[in-house]
């Protein structure tokens, strides 16, 4: 089992940094070394993404599938938090990042549900097939987690079972998972229906105590109760590492304090 790596193991320095740090290797003390075949590129950075960067990376890592996760910061559109749920209103912007997927290869595109203030659970997916419709790229929803106000869609284990029913494309989050089962408790059987399915596009792996979307890494006096299930991920689904293993103040310290709230 292959674990690959999201731009967010090295959060707050730019795209580039990260992954030089990459490069030099880096691994998870449960889940061992993480490659590079596939990458990542997440929202977590400084600076912008433009056709430059891109260019640079693809020739810096040419044996390395790059794809664009959630809504990184592009050149020119300032910090906009784009979700399936509010993606009618930003038409540019993801004019620009399904352009830029494409100039990557077309691997596909994952992005957050997004927000109840903005639609419900369908009126989410319904914009999700618009999106598909539109850029004819394979496009992945990714669940989100419980929250005081209720704030995220796909926050709960019907809403993920929704997507399924109506055959959409998903980024499975087992460490968002670990924060449902912490509110809903646990349903192993629907998780590994979930990730066994043709429809897991991605699974995002990374530590946290259930309450936070810490992105620490995974611990051995710990183990997470999802480690058996990710074995049982569909052959096609692309195992990505979410995991903060770059401290943005040193180089190489395994670190999860104050990075909680980067949705990855």
């Amino acid at each position: 089992m292959k674990i690959h790596a999201a731009s967010a193991v090295a959060p707050v320095t730019t795209h580039k940094r990260a992954l030089s740090h990459l490069a030099e290797g880096l691994e998870d003390d449960v889940l061992g070394p993480i490659s590079m075949e596939h990458v990542q590129l997440c929202p977590q950075h400084a600076g912008y993404i433009d056709e430059e960067l891109l260019d640079q990376l693809m020739e810096l890592y040419p044996s390395t599938s790059f794809r664009l996760h959630a809504s990184p910061k592009l050149s020119g559109y300032g910090r906009a938090i784009v979700h399936v749920s509010n993606s009618d209103q930003h038409p540019a912007y993801i004019q620009e990042a399904f352009h830029y997927g494409e100039r990557l290869g077309g691997h596909g595109h994952t992005i957050h549900a997004g927000e109840r203030a903005d639609c419900d659970i369908d009126g989410m997916l319904d914009r999700l097939d618009a999106l598909q419709q539109r850029t004819g790229m394979a496009i992945g929803v990714e669940g989100l987690y419980p929250s005081p106000r209720d704030r995220w869609l796909m926050s709960t284990w019907e809403e993920h079972e929704r997507v399924a029913e109506r055959g959409f494309r998903y980024a499975l989050d087992l460490s968002h998972l670990n924060i449902v089962t912490r509110v809903h408790g646990r349903r192993d059987h629907l998780v590994r229906d979930l990730i066994s399915s043709p429809l897991c596009m991605e699974v995002h792996v990374s530590g946290n105590d259930g309450r936070a979307d810490s992105h620490k890494p995974l611990a051995t006096s710990s183990l997470p109760w999802w480690m058996d299930i990710l074995e049982d991920a569909d052959s096609q689904a692309v195992i990505f590492y979410e995991g903060i293993l770059v401290d943005p103040r040193k180089k190489k310290t395994k670190v999860g304090e104050g990075i909680a709230g980067l949705l990855g």
